[in-house]
């Protein structure tokens, strides 16, 4: 876990530079999500709750995470769109940036997204989590297959299984145009 205290102090020079740098068009996000502290039970929700605050409900945030997160709810609903990797090893972070700009770009031309978020209660071993096959890479195929005109993303996230969390455990978020 993060020492509290220097989670804090990160915390408070991030929103101070964010404040600095507004206003802003857009905030693109790039998190593990999987982080846990020596207090805080969502310190990823922390995180962008932050930045929420520092930019306000008009400003699209945008943020990529490792498919190994911990989805938390208030995560879901600090930001407009999170969009998970979809390979392990994760060798798509590029794409999956680019795939955020794109959402980003929407955005900015009255795109409004709408997200719908599950978590179910299934802690899955690290060991079945690879993409190329078995379950997960199915369950990562399937919610790829979804995404259409209406369907901007659909992430299969299965959850930091070391982190002992509440949110821990195999989350989907599906977000619509």
């Amino acid at each position: 876990p993060c020492d509290q205290v220097f989670f804090d102090a990160t915390l408070k020079e991030m929103r101070q530079r964010l404040v600095a740098a507004g206003p802003l068009d857009g905030v693109y996000f790039s998190a593990h999500g999987g982080m846990t502290a020596t207090v805080s039970p969502d310190p990823d929700g922390d995180l962008l709750q932050m930045v929420r605050d520092c930019v306000g409900s008009g400003v699209p945030v945008v943020a990529t995470l490792d498919l190994h997160a911990n989805i938390s709810g208030t995560m879901v609903e600090q930001t407009d769109v999170l969009i998970s990797y979809i390979t392990n090893p994760h060798v798509d972070q590029q794409q999956r940036a680019q795939e955020a700009a794109r959402v980003m770009t929407e955005m900015f031309e009255g795109m409004k997204p709408e997200a719908a978020f599950i978590r179910l209660p299934i802690v899955a071993p690290t060991v079945t989590m690879l993409t190329a096959q078995g379950p997960y890479a199915d369950l990562i195929k399937y919610g790829q297959e979804a995404v259409s005109e209406k369907i901007v993303n659909v992430s299969v996230v299965a959850g930091f299984a070391f982190s002992d969390l509440a949110k821990n455990g195999l989350a989907v978020i599906v977000t619509a145009r």
